[in-house]
């Protein structure tokens, strides 16, 4: 599993247009790389957490990630990024 999944710059695109409070406004190629990086570290870092967490709580056998392993690291996270 060494493919690394990416957000579609057309899906980022999209939800950055969706969520522009002048509709005028014109958002660059470059701004849409930017973001896509930044969520690529944010989901990565999201995962790594909750890997770690979800082990540390003592779920060893099978690593089967849950909401809650996620709940519990997104505060923080949050704070951190």
């Amino acid at each position: 599993m060494d493919e690394k999944a990416t957000i579609p710059r057309e899906t980022i695109s999209r939800l950055v247009k969706h969520y522009l409070v002048d509709k005028q406004l014109t958002v660059t190629p470059e701004v849409i790389e930017g973001i896509s990086k930044y969520l690529e570290s944010f989901v990565q870092e999201a995962t790594l957490r909750s890997i770690e967490n979800h082990e540390l709580n003592g779920h060893n056998q099978e690593l089967v990630l849950e909401y809650d392993d996620l709940e519990k690291i997104i505060g923080l996270l949050m704070l951190d990024m």
